[in-house]
């Protein structure tokens, strides 16, 4: 899985499942 950074996880937010999202948030630490 790769990470793209912001546009990964809003791409998964959209998507029926959040919890996807979260880990990405966690592996692109891009706060």
């Amino acid at each position: 899985m790769k990470t793209y950074g912001d546009g990964e996880c809003i791409t998964i937010s959209s998507g029926p499942e959040p919890q996807h999202g979260r880990v990405i948030v966690q592996t692109g630490d891009h706060r």
